[in-house]
């Protein structure tokens, strides 16, 4: 499954929605796909707010029942875990990931990054 996003709060929304559909059509369990899809939120939401130009939201799941989430977008920063101010609103979606996800990512492409996870699934 890919989705294209804009810059948008509301691409939060639809890359929720998106990847909920894409889950169920998949048979992923329920608690995975829980884990899954807060996941996808916190890294499209790093996208719309640190991230510039054309974003993208890609699901797929491979033979050995592994899903693998990436998101994309233009900017050349690349992202990092790091402990969050406990007073701090926000800054901790990426620890999040790492501590849900099997293994997460982030990789500079030609046009901007790549942030990722894997996630193994239930056949």
């Amino acid at each position: 499954m890919t989705l294209v996003l804009s810059a948008t709060a509301g691409s939060v929304l639809s890359a929720r929605h998106a990847s909920r559909h894409a889950l169920t059509r998949w048979n992923v369990g329920e608690e995975a796909a829980d884990d899954i899809v807060l996941m996808v939120d916190e890294l499209v939401t790093n996208a719309v707010q640190h991230g510039c130009g054309p974003m993208w939201l890609r699901l797929s799941v491979h033979r050995a029942h592994t899903l693998i989430c990436e998101v994309g977008d233009s900017s050349k920063e690349l992202p990092r875990p790091h402990r969050a101010d406990p007073s701090a609103e926000s800054g901790r979606g990426l620890l999040l990931v790492e501590a849900l996800s099997d293994i997460f990512g982030v990789r500079a492409t030609r046009t901007g990054k790549v942030v990722w996870f894997s996630h193994r699934v239930k056949a």
